[in-house]
């Protein structure tokens, strides 16, 4: 996985604030977002997968989500036949639960602005 990570940042402008391994804000939680990303007064978890699983990965990251409070969650799976052939599997429910296109997450964040909601990334 650090490769994944280290590929989706070096594709981020340095408008954008990183953290690596930030934390879920709670003593008690033993949780951490992959890397955490501040842009136009937005905090964006990023969840890095190799291997999309499902209906699990996706309620273990909204789960994640609402107990550090993010704003957006921004899930980047590895760019793979098989990852692909899941999402597009998956269907409706992965295009509700990441309403954000790519190209629209992409753009946003390279121009240093928030992505305006939940948004699944191929990397």
């Amino acid at each position: 996985m650090p490769g994944l990570i280290s590929r989706f940042l070096a594709e981020l402008p340095g408008c954008v604030a990183r953290r690596l391994e930030a934390p879920i804000p709670s003593a008690a939680d033993l949780r951490a977002w992959d890397v955490l990303l501040a842009v136009d007064g937005s905090r964006i978890g990023v969840a890095a997968e190799t291997v999309f699983r499902g209906q699990a990965l996706l309620r273990r990251e909204r789960q994640k989500a609402r107990d550090s409070g993010v704003d957006r969650l921004l899930l980047v799976l590895a760019e793979t036949h098989r990852n692909r052939r899941a999402v597009q599997q998956a269907g409706r429910w992965v295009a509700e639960a990441f309403p954000v296109g790519s190209r629209a997450a992409w753009a946003a964040l390279r121009a240093c602005r928030d992505i305006g909601g939940d948004a699944l990334l191929f990397e």
